[in-house]
């Protein structure tokens, strides 16, 4: 019973801090275990499309996942020397899920309006939804960079010096995605606002 006890408090000091839930699961997905799961219902779900915003979804937690366990693979000085690394991998992927959302309401707004999208009237909203989409693209592309560059780390081909250097690039990509995020946010708000059309007279 001590240890129970014992065992019980040390999971709840340890969920205050740690979703243990998800990371319990992640680990059980990503077994063995997990592939042979998705092996048996790969066939099952074959012919059902998936939308396009829940693959790139997919793609961002897929890239920010496996640069988590990479990093985590690495000696504890090398862990030490990258200690902003997670938190950057967390403030990407956070960016990506929002630049997406604004996105798909951006591209909703333009379909609400039909023909009419194509107006003078909309050419800031066309542009904030490029600007938003190209910033996407570089949020997903610094994490991807942050994985391919942690696989160089492992396999002795970067240093810790040539990594940092890139990971001050992916952070100014976030900060960039920030000051896109902060100047727009009011801009977009009136552009999604409903919008009432006076008749023409006969």
């Amino acid at each position: 019973l001590t240890a129970i006890a014992t065992i019980l408090g040390y999971l709840s000091l340890r969920q205050r801090s740690t979703d243990i839930d998800a990371e319990f699961w992640g680990r059980v997905w990503r077994s063995r275990i997990g592939k042979w799961a998705f092996a048996l219902a790969r066939p099952l779900v074959r012919h059902r499309g998936i939308g396009p915003a829940m693959t790139h979804r997919a793609t961002e937690l897929s890239l920010g996942m496996a640069a988590e366990q990479l990093f985590e693979g690495l000696p504890k000085a090398t862990r030490h020397a990258l200690g902003d690394l997670p938190e950057l991998l967390q403030r990407l992927q956070r960016d990506a899920q929002t630049l997406r959302g604004k996105l798909e309401a951006l591209q909703e707004a333009l379909a609400v309006a039909g023909e009419h999208s194509a107006d003078e009237e909309y050419d800031e909203i066309r542009s904030i939804r490029d600007a938003v989409q190209e910033r996407l693209g570089d949020a997903v592309g610094a994490l991807e960079t942050i994985r391919l560059n942690l696989l160089r780390l492992h396999a002795g081909a970067l240093t810790v010096e040539g990594l940092t250097t890139h990971l001050n690039i992916a952070a100014e990509v976030s900060d960039a995605v920030e000051r896109l995020v902060a100047a727009q946010d009011e801009v977009e708000q009136g552009f999604l606002a409903p919008r009432e059309r006076t008749p023409t007279p006969v």
